[in-house]
C-alpha cells in the first residue's frame, strides 16, 4: 500500500509539473500563440483608436513599444504609452525620462493623472494633465532628427483662460545608460526574456563609467566610447545627478554637486505657457562602428540579408543602404 501511495504521489508532483510547463505565455505583445492564431483565441480589447489619422490611447501602460525609426537605419527612438524614451544605436544609448516641478510637488510625467498619446506619421504625441498643472495642459512632440540620428522634443504648456499658469511650471529631465549592451534580439518586442516595457528599463548599473561634460546649456555623455551630445532650453540648468535617485525626481534634482559613483544627467527648465521650448539628443558616435564586440551567432539587430553583408569580406560588400531598416522589428 505504501509502495503504490508513493508512486501516486510521484505521478501527482510530474503532473503538476508539466501543468506548469504547460501554461501559456499570454503576454499582449507575443506576435504568436504557443499553439497558433485562430478565431477563439485572438479576442482582445482594442487599445489604440484610430483618430482623425492617429492612433489614440488615454492613460495607456505601456513603455518602450512604439519605435520612431531614423535615417533608415537601426538607430531608433522607443517610446510608448508614457512619456519616457530609450535610445537604441544599436545598443542601448541611454534613457530620458521628464518630469514636473512646480510649487505643489515634482513628479515625473509617467505618474501624471492623464496622459493622451498620439501616434501621428512617425511621431509621438502627448498632452499631459495633473493637479501639479492646475488648469493648463503639457503637450510634448517627439521626433527623430532629420539628417542625423537623434530626437527632438518640443515642451509646450498652453494657456489657460487667464493667458497664464497659476504658478511657476519647470520642466525636469534626466539622461543617462548609454553604455551599448544589447539583448538576445535586439530589444524587438516579445522576442527578449522580458515584456520591452522591463527590458529597457533604466537599471543604475547601466550608468558605470559615463562621463558628462556640461558647458551652459548643453552637454556630451560620453561612455564606453559612445558619444551622445544633447541641448536643453536656453535657460536650463543642467547638472550631474546620483542615478541611486533616479525614480524620486525631487531627490534626484537635489543630489547634484555631490560624488556618487553611478551619475546622470539631470535639467530644469522653467515653462512659459505659450512659448514651445525644445530639448535635443543627437548620437555623435560609437556604438558598434567603435567596436563593441557582438553576441556569439547572428547579430540579433540585423535582418538576415543585412547580417549576410557583415560575413562577407570587405572587398565582395556591395552599397546594401537601402536594406538598412529598423531590423526585423514590426511597429
Amino acid at each position: 500500500m505504501g509502495k503504490f501511495i508513493g508512486t501516486a504521489l510521484g505521478l501527482l508532483t510530474a503532473l503538476t509539473v508539466l501543468s506548469q510547463r504547460a501554461t501559456p505565455d499570454n503576454r499582449q505583445e507575443l506576435i504568436s500563440q504557443p499553439h497558433g492564431n485562430f478565431s477563439n483565441n485572438i479576442a482582445r480589447p482594442l487599445r489604440y483608436w484610430p483618430v482623425d489619422g492617429d492612433f489614440v490611447i488615454t492613460n495607456g501602460p505601456e513603455f518602450f513599444n512604439r519605435p520612431l525609426y531614423c535615417m533608415n537605419s537601426g538607430f531608433r527612438i522607443d517610446g510608448g504609452d508614457r512619456p519616457e524614451f530609450s535610445l537604441y544605436l544599436p545598443g542601448r544609448g541611454g534613457n530620458l525620462r521628464l518630469g514636473l516641478h512646480t510649487p505643489l510637488g515634482t513628479q515625473w510625467l509617467k505618474d501624471s493623472a492623464q496622459i493622451i498619446t498620439r501616434y501621428r506619421a512617425g511621431s509621438l504625441i502627448y498632452a499631459v494633465h495633473d493637479t501639479l498643472l492646475g488648469d493648463t495642459e503639457l503637450d510634448l512632440t517627439v521626433l527623430p532628427l532629420h539628417q542625423t540620428k537623434g530626437l527632438v522634443l518640443r515642451a509646450e504648456l498652453l494657456t489657460n483662460a487667464t493667458g497664464r499658469a497659476f504658478y511657476p511650471v519647470h520642466l525636469i529631465f534626466a539622461f543617462g545608460g548609454a553604455n551599448g549592451a544589447t539583448g538576445s534580439r535586439g530589444g524587438d518586442i516579445g522576442c527578449e526574456r522580458q515584456p520591452v516595457a522591463r527590458f529597457f528599463q533604466l537599471q543604475p548599473e547601466e550608468c558605470r563609467d559615463g562621463v558628462f561634460t556640461i558647458d551652459k546649456n548643453t552637454f556630451t555623455l560620453r561612455q564606453n566610447k559612445i558619444d551622445i551630445a544633447g541641448v536643453a532650453p536656453a535657460d536650463a540648468k543642467l547638472s550631474v545627478a546620483d542615478v541611486a535617485r533616479w525614480n524620486d525626481p525631487g531627490a534626484l534634482t537635489t543630489s547634484t554637486g555631490r560624488t556618487a559613483e553611478l551619475t546622470m544627467l539631470a535639467g530644469e527648465a522653467a515653462l512659459t505657457p505659450g512659448q514651445p521650448d525644445y530639448l535635443a539628443l543627437q548620437f555623435m558616435s560609437g556604438g558598434f562602428a567603435a567596436g563593441f564586440r557582438r553576441r556569439r551567432g547572428p547579430p540579433s539587430d540585423h535582418c538576415g540579408a543585412r547580417h549576410r553583408r557583415h560575413a562577407r569580406p570587405v572587398h565582395q560588400r556591395r552599397d546594401t543602404r537601402a536594406l538598412r531598416g529598423g531590423g526585423c522589428r514590426v511597429g
